[in-house]
């Protein structure tokens, strides 16, 4: 995956899909940073959560936090996937921080280079309000918008070229010249 200064959404939105967002940090090379997971339109909410992400291979995400819910974070090792669980196995309740991704930034990494963090696959279940029994949600119930880690402070755009102070003006200053001689 190649650096990207984009934020988008990963998978297409309907108006009433819940929508996972990652947010978007910066941090220097070596860095662990926290990556917020934001819940949005959650309606009756969700329960479990897991999904697919695409990152930079240098990065590593070391562990999944608690966000403002009780909940828990299973992060594949080999496959680049997470996977959430409300603590009491009942639905989210609003919207908020599901969690933060603690992700290594790589010690190598350039200063003012946009990674973005992308999602996907979704898969999902939600405490039915009539029968109090899980019930599965499809992927098509979730909308994936991207985030991204910028490394360092600020975004250094490669195509910009620095802007060049004009040349100081040369006035010329009156010298006789010396004149032909005849022969």
């Amino acid at each position: 995956t190649s650096p990207s200064p984009d934020t988008q959404a990963s998978t297409p939105a309907s108006s009433d899909a819940i929508q996972i967002e990652i947010g978007e940090i910066s941090g220097k090379a070596g860095d662990k940073v926290k990556l917020p997971v934001y819940a949005k339109n959650v309606g009756e909410g969700f329960s479990a959560l897991q999904f697919d992400y695409d990152l930079d291979s240098s990065f590593t995400i070391k562990r999944g936090i608690k966000g403002d819910f009780e909940g828990s974070w299973t992060v594949g090792e080999k496959e680049r996937s997470v996977q959430f669980l409300e603590q009491e196995g009942m639905n989210i309740s609003g919207d908020g921080v599901i969690g933060k991704f603690e992700v290594e930034i790589p010690a190598d990494a350039k200063e003012g280079t946009v990674y973005k963090f992308t999602i996907s696959n979704f898969e999902g279940a939600m405490v039915d309000s009539a029968t109090g029994k899980q019930t599965k949600l499809e992927g098509s119930k979730f909308a994936g918008i991207a985030g991204s880690i910028t490394v360092g402070d600020e975004v250094i755009d490669p195509t910009v070229e620095p802007t060049k102070s004009p040349d100081p003006t040369v006035e010329p200053t009156a010298t006789e010249t010396a004149k032909p001689t005849e022969i």
